[in-house]
């Protein structure tokens, strides 16, 4: 991937993650949380979890505090990713940035969340261990 299509990839998965994010946590109510991840994954089926996705077919980021990272794909495809490591501080208001990324982003890989300022080690808020990513596809009916 080029350097300008990767930067013009993750400046847009930033500003939609920063959009979405802040409205994804109203409260501390774990209960919250996941009524907002079931609302996501209203009528669709859970597959099989994958290791991996990859990082330049990401439309836009959902961060559900405390509980998941919603992956919207290019093609219609949602992934949800439930982390392993760090969870408790992902709070829902910073941005994640995996630009960094170089090739698949993958389970057990780590993303950082940034605070709303910018991309400095100064601002990072969260550092998670990735999970494995859960495909939800729109219920045959």
């Amino acid at each position: 991937m080029s350097k300008k299509l990767h930067g013009l990839i993750t400046a847009a998965i930033l500003a939609t993650a920063s959009a979405t994010a802040m409205g994804a946590w109203a409260g501390d109510d774990r209960g919250d949380a996941e009524r907002s991840l079931n609302l996501v994954i209203n009528g669709r089926v859970a597959g099989q979890p994958v290791s991996c996705i990859n990082p330049g077919r990401i439309r836009s980021i959902e961060v559900i505090a405390r509980t998941a990272i919603i992956y919207r794909m290019s093609n219609g495809q949602i992934y949800v990713n439930r982390p392993t490591q760090g969870i408790q501080n992902m709070d829902g208001e910073g941005v994640i940035n995996i630009g960094d990324t170089p090739g698949p982003l993958c389970a057990n890989q780590f993303v950082t969340f940034y605070d709303q300022g910018g991309k400095s080690m100064r601002g990072v808020t969260a550092s998670v261990a990735m999970g494995p990513f859960v495909p939800y596809a729109v219920a045959q009916r």
